[in-house]
């Protein structure tokens, strides 16, 4: 199972179970603004009203997470408090325990298997208004901007309809039962929630089911237990010391590789065609490789091997494809074609950072009589490999990761990178050697072109060749 970052945030709607309003004078001006609040106001009142949200401190849950038929459920447990403290435990069946969590201050993840990272600041808004327990007190703070639209009709139910706007200038859209006066969908810009199976907890009314939906699939979040003002220790929201010093580090590391990349001036490359000699010493077998790439994610690899001849991967936007002499044409899908997306990216090297939101730092290692730095880097998704940069030079010199080398192959390998060359201002590696168990491969570039013109055609699925 993949815990994509769009779902996980999404999960922490589910601390609070009761995202709403407050009920103080609403900056808003109109008859529009005048009746959303109006609106707003009976839902917290029919979900609990004001003094009992005024003692809501802190709240326990513990709930399964439903991806579909072909996944099993797995189970969740968080906790929230006042002053943006919570911390959410998924049980992910690939890596076990995933923590995301807030002191208050800093929102961070941990995983054992994956590593600690913190969570990017442009992010950090949301999950801090959505973990609030006093949340439906706070409308005017979170949500300074309403308006009332037109009703509408879902699944035959004619619904009212609120647009809110958040304090980071998020837009929403709210749809209220008119009869009980309870929320049951709210549209995001990512995703769609919808609310159901309404229970009495204590003085309040929650959805114990919750249905996310998004471009990263369909995630259902059923409550089993809620517990309305536990005891809590505040340790449990707090990273450790080193841990925020190892990623301060990992941090640095990897914007020094993003500037000694290019930085910025990675934008403004908009193609890039790279030629390349490939050679196996052990074999004496040699072979040419043409990489075309164009933003924003077009990439055509052909390639061309003795005895083996001719074999061509693209991707136009659309469709990732692959085609060959020895297996003809097929379409690619999953990791082979994330992989091939990967080398369409002309941006690569200033998005590792936010691509490997989990990182740890392994310390000091000599390559070839050089100092480097290892750091582990992962995603939701499972691991990237173990990268290491020149401690002087900044440049990464070395990888060791699975490399994906068919629909059904998978081999680990190490990658050794040099002699690095400035090219418009951008710095391109023109030697690497890819060394595993069944090759000894090295790779040299022979020329780089770019800001040529390319023809989008030129990307499109060849299946007759």
């Amino acid at each position: 199972m993949k815990l994509y970052r769009p779902l996980l945030a999404g999960l922490l709607v589910l601390i609070s179970l009761m995202s709403g309003c407050a009920t103080g004078s609403n900056p808003s001006a109109g008859a529009d603004a005048r009746a959303a609040t109006k609106i707003l106001k009976h839902w917290v009142e029919v979900s609990g009203g004001v003094k009992a949200f005024k003692k809501l401190e802190s709240v326990e849950t513990q709930a399964t997470i439903d991806f579909g038929p072909l996944v099993p459920d797995i189970g969740m447990q968080s906790w929230s408090a006042s002053g943006g403290r919570f911390r959410v435990e998924v049980n992910t069946p690939a890596f076990g325990k995933l923590i995301t969590a807030s002191d208050g201050k800093t929102i961070w993840q941990q995983n054992e298997k994956l590593g600690f990272g913190l969570i990017d600041p442009k992010q950090q808004a949301e999950m801090m208004r959505d973990s609030d327990p006093q949340e439906e007190l706070k409308l005017d703070r979170y949500y300074p901007g309403r308006r009332r639209l037109a009703d509408t009709s879902i699944n035959g139910q004619k619904l009212q309809v609120i647009e809110v706007r958040t304090f980071d200038d998020t837009v929403e859209k709210w749809f209220m039962d008119p009869v009980t006066g309870l929320r049951l969908r709210v549209e995001k810009a990512r995703e769609a929630i919808e609310f159901s199976d309404f229970r009495l907890t204590g003085d309040f009314t929650f959805a114990y089911v919750t249905k996310h939906s998004g471009k990263g699939g369909v995630m259902t979040v059923r409550l089993k237990t809620m517990v309305l003002n536990p005891k809590l220790d505040g340790v449990v929201f707090v990273p450790s010391t080193r841990e925020i010093q190892d990623a301060a580090t990992v941090t640095r590391i990897l914007d020094g590789y993003s500037a000694v990349s290019g930085g910025a001036r990675l934008a403004n490359i908009q193609t890039r065609v790279t030629h390349v000699t490939m050679e196996m010493p052990k074999t004496g077998m040699k072979s040419e490789m043409k990489i075309t790439q164009k933003r924003p994610n077009f990439v055509l690899i052909e390639q061309t091997v003795p005895g083996m001849g001719q074999s061509v991967q693209g991707y136009d936007g659309k469709t990732g494809w692959a085609n060959s002499e020895m297996q003809g044409y097929r379409m690619l899908k999953g990791p082979e074609l994330q992989q091939l997306l990967n080398n369409a990216d002309l941006d690569a090297e200033a998005k590792v950072s936010a691509q490997c939101p989990l990182r740890t730092l392994l310390g000091e290692r000599v390559i070839d009589g050089r100092r480097t730095q290892a750091v582990g880097l992962a995603s939701l998704q499972g691991s990237n490999g173990t990268y290491y940069f020149d401690e002087n030079s900044g440049h990464l010199v070395r990888v060791e990761s699975s490399l994906i080398a068919g629909p059904k192959s998978v081999i680990r390998a190490t990658m050794d990178i040099s002699d690095f060359r400035q090219i418009d201002g951008v710095s391109i590696a023109f030697k690497t050697v890819v060394d595993n168990p069944a090759m000894y491969l090295i790779m040299t570039v022979s020329a780089v072109e770019q800001n040529v013109p390319i023809d989008d055609a030129v990307f499109k699925p060849r299946q007759d060749e």
